[in-house]
């Protein structure tokens, strides 16, 4: 039987059917009795449809298949590198869209599964870099806040004091 699945997968997924050939060759894998040429041939699916995923600019279905083909064979070079670029590339649109520490997640996310990832170091440190403007823009506004709150704070002090004054001279005046 496992033989047979393994048979139709293979044929689903020649037509072009790679969810029904991983279905297939799933069941058969876990039938246990196809050895490695079906656990490569499940692999070889899920990087197909992992990369269809990639090509239509489905980073979360993409994902999902390089990380079962990690499950199934967690030092798959390949399934790595996807995933390292999906991840360089969620970190991207992270910091186009302003979220500088979700970017540097997703980058550190990538770093971990390839520490010498150039372009993820990279990308990374340039992040970094953004976010530490950023936050110095955010210091040097705060400052300048409060700059000019002081300011107002002593024109309205100074202000009290005309009109206080001026109150106790007009009080004197009336005195005499």
């Amino acid at each position: 039987l496992a033989e047979t699945l393994r048979a139709c997968g293979q044929a689903l997924r020649a037509a072009g059917d790679l969810e029904s050939a991983e279905k297939l060759l799933s069941k058969a894998l876990r039938m246990g009795s196809l050895g490695l040429s079906a656990r490569a041939r499940l692999i070889d699916v899920l990087r197909l449809r992992g990369d269809a995923s990639l090509a239509a600019g489905d980073l979360d279905g993409a994902e999902k298949e390089l990380r079962k083909i990690l499950k199934l064979e967690p030092s798959h070079v390949a399934a790595r590198r996807g995933l390292v670029r999906i991840l360089r590339r969620r970190g991207l649109a992270h910091v186009s869209g302003g979220r500088l520490e979700k970017a540097e997640e997703a980058l550190r996310r990538a770093l971990a599964l390839a520490p010498r990832d150039v372009k993820a170091r990279r990308q990374t440190a340039e992040v970094r870099r953004m976010r530490d403007q950023s936050a110095s823009a955010r210091r040097k506004a705060a400052r300048r806040e409060a700059s000019a709150r002081a300011r107002r704070d002593a024109d309205v002090r100074r202000q009290l004091a005309e009109v206080l004054l001026m109150r106790e001279q007009d009080r004197q005046a009336r005195r005499k």
